[in-house]
């Protein structure tokens, strides 16, 4: 009820998570999207939130809701109830958004690009990010079949458990240090122990 008042979704929808630029392959997904509607499942709704993707913006893509940044308990109420996560990145430094969405018991589909498999194992379902036809092969099998949808939220769960914080923030700080060319970080003796999404 807060999401049909608050952003306009009911019933069966997408998730992306992240900024709105280029390597997050928005394009590509827009096309998937339309196209999922088209071949049957033309219900479904795709609500895109963070930075760059600008709350009210235009769409001329029916069933496509862009919502801005949103607060900590919104997106938490975003996971809860979407149909499932899509990330279709072509880069991604360590993708965190996957695994909110497992720990949430949200059902992932994910570009096979970088990082990703690593951080999913095998509790997401993977497609080319660059083929926008197996992307939306990929969202129209989430949608169709049940049993499917409950072993990914399964082994979800379970793959989010894999990840402390402690783990994460030394991953993170890594990549961040590749990026400015230091090498890797060799410790994050600071960061909270516990699994990385107690809720």
């Amino acid at each position: 009820e807060m999401l049909a008042k608050r952003f306009g979704l009911g019933g069966r929808y997408f998730l992306f998570v992240g900024a709105g630029d280029r390597r997050k392959n928005l394009p590509r997904l827009l096309q998937a999207f339309a196209l999922a509607r088209v071949r049957g499942s033309a219900d479904v709704q795709l609500a895109l939130c963070g930075p760059k993707v600008p709350r009210g913006a235009a769409s001329t893509s029916p069933g496509v809701h862009w919502l801005g940044r949103v607060s900590d308990q919104e997106l938490r109420a975003l996971y809860h109830a979407a149909t499932a996560l899509i990330q279709p990145s072509l880069l991604e430094g360590f993708g965190l958004p996957v695994l909110e969405a497992m720990a949430s018991g949200t059902p992932v589909l994910s570009s096979s690009a970088t990082s990703l498999p690593e951080v999913a194992g095998e509790a997401a379902l993977f497609f080319d990010p660059t083929d926008v036809d197996a992307m939306s092969l990929t969202m129209e099998r989430v949608l169709t079949d049940r049993p499917l949808v409950e072993g990914l939220r399964a082994r979800g769960l379970v793959q989010a458990r894999h990840f402390r914080w402690e783990d994460t923030a030394r991953r993170t700080l890594a990549v961040f240090d590749e990026v400015r060319g230091r090498g890797p970080m060799r410790q994050a003796s600071d960061a909270p122990a516990g699994n990385i999404f107690p809720r």
